[in-house]
Formats: structure tokens, C-alpha cells, sequence
């Protein structure tokens, strides 16, 4: 315990490594308010109607939306349906810049929402809600919309084993959707995007750990002592594991907390289908951020994990901060490379997989994208899942060998 102590009293009082915790909290912060900038409502004073945003935005919302709240329901789809048809009706359009301000406000704005999900379900192939024709969607084409929307996930492959795959996962869809105003699904892709900047941080903190001491040659003197070799290597991966999950952790709650100030509650039991309706997984807002911070506690261990690896193998910090860059972009690589089998398969398995801006856990959870392994197609955030906590284990063995047998 006390090696333990005294590794991460070390660890800690290294410059770059608090600089960076420090960082990342605050990077936390800042991500979690920069979606609330481009939050646009209309405020109607007079007659006249004003564009606002940010936190102005989210409550002008709350209080225009709140009718749709809840379950998105028949009836509500209807009036959506009903308001849409009158205004194509008098104005040919249901376009902001061709509708009077005031009556966008009033009469489209608060039903937004609704109209994402029949103009993806209901509207005739080939047109959108701007290019559409009065009653090209009828009222009465509110009671099938979600058997609809079972139907056409039938239609998203032509390979049958592919669409069993994909109805096993949608199945557990709840219809009908449920919605809140105020936050959207863009809050959580910033959160992608700091899982993604946070990973070289972990990078930064891990590649010296063993690495440094070869350089400097203090590690020789530590192999004479009784505590050198295994319980030493051992050590510093618990030290390592620790600061960085408390970090990830810490960094995590800070974004959440700073949506709970900017949104309240709300917006966190929204589905993801009322962004896009053929997302497969049956997750709202909230616990579609659940299962990213739970990932990314998984993906920091398994980069870290590999990180040290490559700091026990390297001679200097330099190589193993070349090495452990290389392979955190190397996923992104591959998924620019092309989408087959082998490839997606790869990128997945990779210990850093799950921290891409266009390939990690969140894109893989909104994405159709499976891979054909003995015969059968899996789902990609299952394999990034399975890989990372298979990755753990197998790195910190590696490690823990590759140290001991330095020099021998």
C-alpha cells in the first residue's frame, strides 16, 4: 500500500499530468455548453418575432414544445399532419423563409419535432417537408405510422439475415416515441468529441510511466530493490488505472451536471428515433449518454492499458508517444480506408476503437453497420464492447511480462 501511495504521490506531482487532469474537467465543461450556442427559438413580442439562442433558446422551447411532450402520440400526429396541410394549403410551403414569421412561430416551430418523424415515415419517397404538395400526407395516415416505420426497416438491406440481425435489435423500440424539448441528440456527439480528445490525454499520462525510467535509467536502480519487477510493474498499472478513471469519471459528471444547469431534465428521455427515426437501439437521450460514459470507462482502460504496454516495450518516452498516437488514429484510418468486412473488424478490435470521432461507440450505436464473423453478423458496438474488455486484461499481462523480463 505504501508503494501504491508513493507511485501516485509521484505520478500526481508531475506537471503535465495534473495540467491535464485539470484539462480535461474543464474541456468537459465547455463541451457540454458549446450545443447550447446553436440552439435557435422564436420569440414573438408585439407581433414582431425574434430569433434567439442559447439558454434563452432552451427555455423559449420548454414553453412553445411543451404540448408535444410525452409520448408522440396519434393524435398528436394528426394535428401535426393537419397544421402542415393548412399551411401548404395557404402558403405552398411550410419553408421558414415562405411562411410569415409569426406564423412559423406559432403554428410550425412548436411542432418541429413531429414533423421530423412523418416527413422521415410518412412523406412519399423523393420529396421533404419543402418540396411536398398539400395532402401529399393525409390525417388519417397518423394511425399506421409506426406500423410503417416497422415495415421500413424491413426495406434498410436487401439481405435477409441482415434485416433478422437488424429487427432483433429495433424489436425493443418502444412506440409510441417519446419526446422533451430542449435538449437534442447533437448534445451527446460534443461528448463524442471530448471522448475523443480526452484519449490523447491518457495517451500523454500513460507513455511515460515505464518508458521515462529507461531513459533516465532509473529503472535499473529500481530492479535491486525488493520491490522491483513484478510488484513494482503491478503498481504502476493500479496508479495508472486509477488517475485515469477518476479523471474519465470526474470529467464525465462535470458534463452531465453542466446539461442539468443549462436543460433541467429535460431532453434526457427523448428517443434517439425522434432525431432519426431508423436508429436501431432502443435508448433515449439519457441513457444513450449512460452507455457512452459506461464505454468510455471500458475504452480508457483498454487505451491506457495498451499505452503502458507499449511505455514497458520502448526505450524512450518519444517512441512510445509515436507508437500510441499512431494507433489511436489508426481506426479512423481504416473506416476512411472502406467499409468491409475485415477492415470494420479491425478498427473494432483496435484498444483505442471506441474513441473515434466517426467510428467510436456513439457513431457505431447510430450506424447499421455489422460484421460477418463465423457465419453470423454482429452488431460493431457489440465487437468494440467485447474487444476493449478482452483488450484489459490481455495489455496489463502483457505488461506486466514485458517489464520483468527487461534485460534479462
Amino acid at each position: 500500500m505504501r508503494l501504491y501511495y508513493l507511485e501516485m504521490k509521484r505520478l500526481i506531482r508531475t506537471k503535465s499530468v495534473w495540467i491535464l487532469m485539470i484539462a480535461m474537467v474543464v474541456l468537459a465543461a465547455v463541451m457540454a455548453y458549446v450545443p447550447v450556442t446553436f440552439i435557435r427559438a422564436y420569440k414573438t413580442d408585439a407581433g414582431n418575432v425574434q430569433a434567439v439562442t442559447g439558454v434563452q433558446a432552451v427555455k423559449i422551447s420548454k414553453e412553445t414544445r411543451k404540448d408535444m411532450e410525452g409520448e408522440v402520440t396519434e393524435e398528436k400526429i394528426r394535428q401535426a399532419i393537419r397544421v402542415l396541410n393548412e399551411m401548404y394549403q395557404e402558403y405552398g410551403s411550410s419553408f421558414m423563409e415562405e411562411v410569415p414569421a409569426d406564423v412559423y412561430a406559432e403554428k410550425i416551430y412548436p411542432i418541429m419535432p413531429v414533423l421530423n418523424v412523418i416527413e422521415q415515415v410518412l412523406v412519399p419517397d423523393g420529396k421533404n417537408l419543402y418540396n411536398m404538395e398539400a395532402f401529399d400526407v393525409k390525417e388519417e395516415d397518423a394511425a399506421t405510422i409506426y406500423e410503417k416505420y416497422r415495415e421500413e426497416i424491413q426495406g434498410l438491406s436487401q439481405n435477409p439475415e441482415l434485416v433478422k440481425e437488424m429487427q432483433k435489435i429495433s424489436g425493443s423500440v418502444k412506440t409510441p416515441f417519446t419526446y422533451e424539448s430542449g435538449m437534442t441528440l447533437e448534445t451527446v456527439d460534443y461528448y463524442t468529441i471530448y471522448l475523443f480528445l480526452v484519449m490523447f490525454a491518457f495517451i500523454v499520462i500513460a507513455s511515460p510511466v515505464y518508458a521515462a525510467e529507461y531513459q533516465t535509467g532509473a529503472d535499473d536502480v529500481i530492479r535491486c530493490t525488493k520491490n522491483g519487477r513484478v510488484r513494482i510493474a503491478v503498481t504502476k498499472i493500479l496508479v495508472t488505472f486509477t488517475l485515469a478513471v477518476a479523471t474519465f469519471v470526474a470529467s464525465s459528471l462535470t458534463f452531465v451536471a453542466v446539461l442539468y444547469i443549462l436543460y433541467g431534465g429535460s431532453g434526457f428521455g427523448t428517443s434517439i428515433q425522434m432525431g432519426y427515426v431508423f436508429y436501431l437501439p432502443a435508448l433515449t437521450i439519457g441513457s444513450m449518454l449512460k452507455l457512452q460514459i459506461a464505454g468510455g470507462v471500458l475504452f480508457t482502460l483498454a487505451t491506457v492499458s495498451f499505452v503502458l504496454f507499449l511505455s514497458s516495450k520502448c526505450k524512450n518516452v518519444q517512441t512510445a508517444l509515436i507508437s500510441a498516437f499512431g494507433i489511436a488514429i489508426l481506426p479512423m484510418i481504416l473506416n476512411m480506408a472502406g467499409n468491409n468486412n475485415v477492415l470494420n473488424i479491425m478498427r473494432c478490435i483496435l484498444p483505442t476503437g471506441g474513441f473515434g470521432l466517426i467510428n467510436g461507440l456513439q457513431s457505431e450505436l447510430m450506424a447499421r453497420n455489422f460484421a460477418l464473423v463465423a457465419g453470423h453478423y454482429i452488431w460493431l458496438p457489440y465487437i468494440l464492447l467485447v474487444a476493449a474488455a478482452v483488450a484489459v486484461p490481455v495489455f496489463v499481462g502483457l505488461t506486466i511480462v514485458s517489464y520483468c523480463r527487461r534485460g534479462r
